[in-house]
């Protein structure tokens, strides 16, 4: 036995916070009160047929039933809230951390690195149906939509130090895509995070459900790379925080994100920017937006005097007149 001297210093290192990505989705996820669900990776190619054209077969199935890979969750998703209000369960928040499996186009004939022509992407579904809240003898019970779906995501998102990342583009009023735009190594990069959306009718009946279905179906891939656990936390400040409106109008092809941003962007002190009124004139009469911004303005080294308020909120409706062709109000 060797001498406590002549023994190596190993010192402790520090873990991967979290140390396996898709159960600290679970966990979130859980938080969240939805129920996490398993389905089975085999399924019907009937049924996956439905969502992709570019499926992966099972060389020897062992059933009839059981002849791809799926080429998405929801396919699995909709059989079990099928099952699930058969019997009775019609108020329903599930989700889901699994794999899905495609066919690469144009990779059928490569028989050089045979697994080059498949991809096998890690995907976070969750699902809302029925009632938004348990039947209670004081309530009247409120049917679950799409903005209940949007509010889990955001806040997901929100526990992933993501949400102020998160860009929203609205596809119509029962689709929206949802990107993380971070810069790396001084470079602005985009990612495409995933989408919310309303499912079809026609594809509910297919699956014989008769209720509103709503699901986020997001890329545990792009959530893990932008996750990003280092949090800083600043004291309250010991100085006033001003509060300051902005109105502007703007252009129908200009997003209400895009001019928050700018406005954010316009001056270190402003600390935050929300939108606490919004008036969109019909096509007809021009098309044109009304958007009044609160601006929460902070110093952390003094108190802030009018004149420099003054001077933030210029520079803030000048960005927005010059990058965005925005219109300021006169109130």
């Amino acid at each position: 036995i060797q001498p406590s001297s002549q023994l190596s210093t190993i010192y402790p290192q520090s873990r991967k916070n979290p140390e396996y990505f898709p159960d600290f989705l679970r966990s979130i996820m859980v938080g969240l009160n939805f129920r996490e669900i398993l389905t089975n990776p085999l399924i019907k190619r009937d049924d996956a047929a439905l969502f992709s054209d570019q499926l992966v077969a099972v060389l020897n199935p062992i059933s009839e039933g059981l002849e791809v890979l799926r080429p998405g969750l929801l396919p699995g998703f909709l059989k079990v809230i099928s099952h699930n209000i058969r019997h009775g369960n019609r108020d329903l928040k599930f989700f889901e951390v699994a794999r899905a499996f495609s066919m690469l186009p144009g990779s059928e004939g490569d028989t050089n690195s045979p697994l080059d022509a498949y991809s096998e992407k890690e995907y976070l579904l969750l699902a809302m149906t029925g009632s938004r809240f348990p039947r209670i003898w004081n309530q009247s019970p409120e049917k679950a939509d799409f903005y209940d779906v949007m509010g889990a995501v955001e806040m997901l998102l929100e526990k992933l130090n993501l949400l102020d990342k998160s860009v929203v583009n609205i596809y119509n009023e029962k689709t929206v895509s949802i990107a993380l735009e971070l810069t790396e190594r001084g470079k602005s990069c985009s990612y495409r995070a995933g989408v919310v959306k309303q499912v079809e009718k026609d594809l509910l009946g297919k699956f014989d459900i008769g209720q509103e279905v709503f699901i986020a179906e997001l890329d545990a891939a792009v959530l893990e790379r932008c996750f990003n656990p280092e949090v800083t936390y600043e004291p309250p400040s010991r100085f006033p925080v001003v509060q300051r409106d902005l109105s502007l109008v703007l252009p129908q092809n200009v997003t209400v994100q895009s001019l928050v941003e700018v406005v954010r962007s316009s001056d270190a002190l402003i600390r935050d920017v929300c939108v606490f009124d919004l008036f969109e004139r019909p096509e007809a009469e021009g098309g044109e937006r009304s958007v009044a911004l609160s601006l929460e303005i902070a110093d952390h080294t003094g108190t802030l005097q009018d004149e420099r308020i003054s001077d933030i909120l210029s520079k803030a409706g000048s960005n927005a007149v010059s990058k965005l062709g925005a219109v300021i109000r006169q109130v």
